[in-house]
C-alpha cells in the first residue's frame, strides 16, 4: 500500500486521518512537532517524524512518501509563504497526490489563508484535492468541552446563526477514500457537511436531552469573546479566526448541505446525535 504523510498527526483532523489510514492499511507518516513526545501516541507501524511547518526543512523529510496530507496550523504567520515552499519540496519529492483541508465556503473569501493555499495548489504542477469541510462537531467535545462539563453551558459568539455539523470522523473516511483512488479525484475540490443543520441554541438543548441535565447557550459578546480567547493563551491570529468563524456565520446565507460524504464513503455522515452518544462519557459532569 502507499505511504501517506499526515501533517497535523496530534491534532483533531490529523489523529482520525492516521487511524482510518492504518484500518485501511495504508503505511503512514505521523508529522509532530516533537518526535520524542509522541512516539507512543500512535498504533503500531506508524512511523513517526519530526516537521513543522514553521520551520526550515528539506525534501528528505518527505523521504519515502507517495501522498500527503495536508492542513493548515491554527495561527501559522505567513502561509501563504509557508505552503509554497512547501509545495515546492513536495514537486521534488516526488509527490504523487495531496489532499489539503481547508474549510466550508473558502473559495469565495479571498481573506481566508486557505483560499491562497487553494491558489497555490492549483497552479502547482502536483495532483491534488481539496475538501472543504462544515463545522466539525468535534468542537464540542474539544474546543467547548470545558464550559460544557464544568458550566453547563455552550458560550460562543455566534447569535441565532446555523451551521452545518460534521463529524471529524466523516472528513477522515472521506479522504482515505480519494487516495484509494485518486487519479479519479484529481483536481477536484470538495465541500463536505453532515447532514444536519443547528443553531447553538438547538445544540444546547440537544446536549440537555442526550446527557440528561440541562445545558444552557450564552451567546457571548463579539469583542469580549476575543478577549477571553487571548487571555486564555490563544495566539491572536487564532483568537481572531475563531471569534469571526462564529461572528460572521449570522451574516451569510446558509450553506447547503450536501452529500458528498456519502457519495465518497458509501455511508451516511454521522448525526449529531450519533456524535453525542458515542462521545457521552467526555462530557460527563465534574463534581
Amino acid at each position: 500500500m502507499p505511504t501517506v504523510f499526515v501533517t497535523g498527526a496530534t491534532g483533531n483532523i490529523g489523529g482520525y486521518v492516521v487511524t482510518a489510514l492504518v484500518e485501511q492499511e495504508f503505511t503512514v507518516v505521523a508529522a509532530v512537532r516533537n518526535k520524542e513526545s509522541n512516539k507512543h501516541s500512535f498504533a503500531q507501524g506508524v512511523v513517526v517524524r519530526e516537521f513543522d511547518f514553521s520551520a526550515p526543512t528539506d525534501k528528505e523529510v518527505l523521504a519515502g512518501c507517495d501522498y500527503v496530507f495536508m492542513m493548515l496550523p491554527p495561527g501559522l504567520p505567513h502561509s501563504k509563504e509557508v505552503f509554497g515552499r512547501f509545495i515546492g519540496l513536495m514537486q521534488q519529492a516526488g509527490i504523487q497526490h495531496v489532499i489539503f483541508i481547508s474549510v466550508q465556503g473558502a473559495e469565495k473569501h479571498s481573506s481566508l489563508p486557505h483560499n491562497g493555499i487553494e491558489k497555490l495548489l492549483s497552479e502547482a504542477s502536483i495532483s491534488h484535492s481539496v475538501l472543504r469541510p462544515s463545522y466539525f462537531m468535534q468542537n464540542l467535545s474539544t474546543t467547548w468541552l470545558a464550559d460544557i462539563k464544568n458550566k453547563n453551558r455552550l458560550y460562543v459568539p455566534a447569535g441565532k446563526a446555523v451551521f452545518t455539523w460534521i463529524a471529524v470522523e466523516d472528513i477522515a473516511a472521506a479522504a482515505v477514500a480519494i487516495f484509494q483512488q485518486p487519479g479519479k479525484h484529481k483536481g477536484a475540490a470538495y465541500t463536505l457537511t453532515g447532514a444536519e443543520q443547528y443553531s447553538f441554541f438547538e445544540v444546547a438543548g440537544i446536549l440537555s436531552t442526550q446527557l440528561q441535565r440541562k445545558i444552557v447557550y450564552r451567546p457571548a459578546n463579539a469583542l469580549l469573546f476575543f478577549i477571553q480567547q487571548q487571555r486564555k493563551g490563544m495566539s491572536t491570529t487564532q483568537s481572531l479566526a475563531v471569534t469571526l468563524i462564529h461572528f460572521l456565520q449570522a451574516f451569510q446565507e446558509r450553506a447547503p448541505i450536501t452529500a458528498t460524504v456519502e457519495t465518497l464513503t458509501g455511508r451516511r455522515p454521522m448525526l449529531l446525535r450519533e456524535f453525542i452518544e458515542k462521545y457521552k462519557n467526555c462530557f460527563s459532569k465534574v463534581e
